[in-house]
Order: C-alpha cells, then structure tokens, then sequence
C-alpha cells in the first residue's frame, strides 16, 4: 500500500498541472527491495504502458551488483522487439493478452557505452571505465546500426514490433558542446550533430520507405 501510495504522489504534480502521465519507467531497480512493482504500477493507475528496461526486470538477477541487469530484456534475439502484457512481477515473462501492464521493448544500454565495450556486459564496462562514457561517438552509431536491423531482421511482419535506444541522462550532460547549430540543424564536432545525421538517415532510408515507423510509447498500437 505504501508503494502504490508512493507511485501515485509522483504523478499527482503533473496532473495538477493538466499534463498526462502516458508511460512508466525506471522502476525494475525497485525490484531489489522486493515489492512487485508491475503490480503496483497497474494498482496506482499511473500508466498502463512500460518502457525502459533491462534483464535487471527479472526477480532473479538484481539491478544493483548483477553484471546482467542493464542487459536487454529478453534473452531470445527475437523476442528483444516484441511487446507483451502481464501483471505481475512473479509473471514478467510471461505474457498474458490480458495482463495489466504492456512492456514496449528496445535496447536501455547507454549508447554512448555501445561501440567500446567489446566483450563486456554493459554493466563492466561501467565499472572498469570503458567506453565512450559521456560521449556519443561513431563507434556507437554503428552498433545501434546492427541493434536496430537486428530487431527489424528477426521481427514478425504480422505483429506490431518496437525497439528504441536509451541516450543517457540528457539533462545532465550536453550532447551540443562545441556544436553549431543553423536552421534547426547541429554542425562540428559533437554528439548532438552524429546523432542527429544518424536519425535523419534513419528516416530518409527506412521510414520514408515504410520499413519502420517513428512512434511515442502512448501511441503503439498493437495488431
């Protein structure tokens, strides 16, 4: 009861100011105290949608010491971009049509770790200070190149799939440092200008060719 009451205090500020809370995240951490929170988000009337998770989502492999938790979730390649329901902790794997709670899959690794970690779970190369860290590189871009024709390769054509990238903490670190910006478009020498050519490139080979589609989580329609 105190979670719940907890979870619904986080989204009473927002609804006060007429804003809709259309997703949930960042929970699975919460799992390491043992309260069922796929239960609790549903019982709290927070969001019906789930997005943003790792393996750490599983009971068995704990967010906090595991070198597995900030894997992605599931471990069959191609379940990794398939959407399922359920509702409860106990269950998460298993989907249920008529669960509570939809989990939108996709890959919550930190991008800007991807390129450099080699032969490590993402979690290690935290802890050994690996990777590109707070700096978006080429060598990411191409990983999340073969991540995404991973989950467009293995997906069922007849059922609804999703997939997105977690670009860490963009409040805290910027992405526009040492960037010029013209006409809404980044230039030089940053992150924020390889990201940005990376989507547009993106859209003009794969959306406009009706292979993928752009799409908040609140608006997945499922077939």
């Amino acid at each position: 009861t105190c979670y719940v009451e907890f979870l619904k205090s986080e989204v009473t500020p927002l609804r006060h100011l007429g804003l809709s809370v259309a997703w949930a995240s960042g929970l699975t951490t919460h799992g390491d105290l043992g309260v069922d929170w796929v239960q609790a988000v549903s019982a709290s009337g927070v969001s019906n949608i789930y997005v943003g998770f790792g393996l750490s989502g599983l009971e068995e492999i704990r967010h906090e010491d595991d070198p597995r938790s900030k894997e992605p979730f599931s471990l069959a390649v191609a379940q990794e971009s398939v959407p399922w329901s359920t509702s409860s902790l106990e269950s998460i794997e298993i989907n249920d049509p008529g669960g509570a709670v939809l989990f939108l899959p996709g890959d919550n690794r930190a991008a800007f770790n991807l390129g450099s970690c080699d032969n490590l779970f993402i979690w290690e190369c935290y802890i050994l200070g690996s990777g590109g860290q707070q700096m978006f590189r080429q060598e990411d871009v191409a990983s999340l190149d073969l991540l995404l024709y991973r989950a467009l390769a293995s997906r069922d054509r007849n059922t609804t799939t999703t997939w997105h990238l977690h670009l860490p903490d963009i409040g805290s670190w910027d992405y526009t440092d040492g960037c010029e910006v013209s006409e809404r478009l980044w230039s030089g020498e940053c992150a924020a200008s390889l990201f940005q050519e990376w989507l547009i490139g993106l859209h003009t080979t794969l959306a406009l060719n009706g292979v993928m589609s752009w799409s908040s989580p609140s608006m997945v329609v499922l077939e």
